[in-house]
């Protein structure tokens, strides 16, 4: 909806997606940062099934972020190839809304 979106992107534990989004959130481009501990990910890595547990995180902030978010993320990130995935937001209840424009600056 307008230009409000999810980012999620997952990483090799709480600790290091903790820190990341703080930085997020201290450089306003994203309100919010949502990290879920414990995640099972299953998938192919240079030809072979791989495991690992991880940490998610859900971003929230505005579409005309995404591309400050994702290089913030991908230079802060560990690993080589991170997981980085923006979905817009379709519908949001109004005072979210607010608060997520109000708390994040547009950016050109």
């Amino acid at each position: 909806m307008d230009d409000l979106a999810l980012v999620y992107a997952t990483f090799p534990d709480v600790a290091t997606a903790e820190s990341i989004g703080e930085r997020l959130i201290r450089a306003r481009l994203a309100a919010c940062i949502n990290v879920l501990p414990g995640v099972s990910s299953i998938f192919i890595w240079e030809g072979a099934v791989e495991r690992s547990q991880e940490a998610a995180a859900i971003i929230k902030t505005r579409r005309s972020s995404w591309e400050a978010v994702r290089a913030f993320v991908k230079e802060a990130h560990p690993y080589d190839t991170p997981v980085i995935v923006m979905i817009g937001i379709d519908a949001v209840d109004e005072g979210t809304k607010r608060w997520l424009l109000e708390t994040i600056p547009p950016r050109p």
